[in-house]
């Protein structure tokens, strides 16, 4: 039968009966209350319930910390009447978390890292394009001509890419993995998308729960999300260098050209300060926004729909990544990779950048959790928006200097900024679980 207990506020509340000792959000005052267990605490309110009980007599064995523990077997002794209640449960949870390696069945997500790693200290496809069109046209000497005839106009910007991928024998270079036309990067893509599913549902059991929401956030990002981005770097891109007007929107369009500015920083040579800000304030400021969009509308409060836990926050954040990640390797599959690039490539696009947005992603989503009452009382949109802003910072930082050290060929620094963002996620995922022991399993 459900748990009927009351919050400090003086709200009547329930809970199903094997959610006790979990983690709960009061509707009414938004407090994180712990839910009391059946039976152990049918006699005394949620006020009492966390108050300590260190005026209690030995002969009130039905309220006390000993007789909580005796109820639920599973739970430590705690034998001294200075204890409270609160404090059992909090150590019958403790007691239930996952032993050995499934504590860190998050520690998957380094796995996916490898590809990257191995790039960094592998040649790579990108440094021997020249070479390999050299022997396309060694092994195809009939197309010499007509191949240094479109280079050459390439050069004068009279012909394009696209032009030379047409004269090529399959239009791909010798080595490339698909044909510059292939379609063949939307089915890498399914596969990606199909196996993130299936290792969210397996290793993050959670993750069942909130499968339909999950879905909807990858595809979310992954589609009105990057169109969102792609609409906001082309006004950044087309802003007047003079801007007129004031007000609001004299403002906005002032914050669109900075951002246009930043993402110009970025793709100039201006040196490695300058291109962090670019990198930082562009591409990591809007990316990771746009990442976590769909996680700030789940914090909204929803009819029908629970209070977000900080796991469900977390596998939201997760699943935005994982679906900016393979949209971004699609768009980078056509634009650069189709006709000219090996397999690696692809294993480190749809594998390791794809986990490393959704790090950066879950991260934020614990953050957001924490935050939320926060960023809800923000007086207004102004408020609002920055907040946001400090909120996905870290994650923004870290995205920033990762792209900035690739840029300036520090592989090798990359992938530690890479190993550093997991190890922000993972500091997260232990720091909740030490302040809010539920759905333990989950992560």
């Amino acid at each position: 039968m459900p748990i009927d207990f009351q919050c400090a506020c003086g709200k009547s509340l329930k809970a199903p009966d094997d959610a006790g000792g979990k983690r709960a959000r009061c509707p009414k005052c938004k407090a994180v209350a712990t839910i009391p267990y059946p039976n152990a605490n049918e006699d005394l309110d949620f006020a009492e319930v966390t108050a300590t009980t260190s005026t209690a007599q030995p002969h009130q064995t039905s309220t006390s910390p000993a007789a909580v523990a005796t109820r639920h077997p599973d739970a430590p002794s705690v034998a001294s009447s200075t204890y409270s209640p609160h404090l059992a449960i909090y150590a019958q949870n403790l007691a239930k978390q996952p032993a050995g390696w499934r504590r860190f069945t998050y520690a998957i997500l380094l796995l996916a890292l490898i590809p990257l790693a191995i790039s960094t200290f592998h040649p790579k496809d990108t440094d021997d394009v020249g070479n390999r069109l050299a022997l396309t046209v060694d092994h195809h000497p009939e197309i010499k001509d007509q191949v240094e005839a479109v280079v050459q106009k390439i050069a004068t910007e009279d012909a394009t890419q696209e032009d030379l991928f047409t004269i090529l024998p399959n239009h791909q270079i010798e080595g490339a993995l698909l044909a510059r036309d292939s379609k063949a990067h939307w089915l890498i893509c399914l596969g990606a998308a199909g196996a993130y599913s299936l290792v969210l549902m397996l290793l993050f059991t959670g993750a069942r729960k909130y499968f339909k929401g999950l879905l909807i956030a990858g595809f979310f990002t992954g589609t009105i999300g990057i169109i969102l981005l792609l609409g906001l770097q082309w006004a950044a891109y087309s802003a007047p260098m003079t801007l007129r007007g004031g007000g609001k929107l004299g403002i906005i369009l002032l914050l669109i050209k900075l951002v246009g500015l930043s993402y110009t920083l970025a793709e100039s040579d201006v040196g490695f300060f300058l291109s962090f800000v670019g990198f930082t304030c562009g591409v990591g400021l809007c990316e990771e926004v746009t990442k976590a969009l769909p996680i700030l509308f789940r914090i909204k409060p929803i009819p029908g729909e629970e209070e977000p836990s900080w796991t469900c926050l977390l596998l939201w954040g997760l699943a935005s990544g994982i679906g900016f990640g393979i949209a971004e390797g699609i768009m980078y599959s056509r634009r650069h990779y189709n006709g000219l690039l090996g397999t690696d490539i692809y294993f480190v696009r749809f594998m390791s950048c794809v986990v490393l947005h959704a790090i950066w992603a879950g991260a934020i989503g614990v953050t957001i959790y924490n935050r939320q009452e926060w960023l809800q009382g923000a007086e207004n949109n102004w408020v609002y928006s920055f907040r946001v802003v400090q909120i996905v910072l870290i994650p923004m930082i870290l995205h920033g200097l990762y792209d900035t050290l690739l840029k300036q060929d520090h592989e090798a620094w990359a992938l530690i900024v890479a190993l550093l963002s997991f190890g922000w996620l993972a500091f997260q995922i232990e720091r909740m679980r030490r302040r809010e022991p539920e759905a333990l399993a989950a992560t």
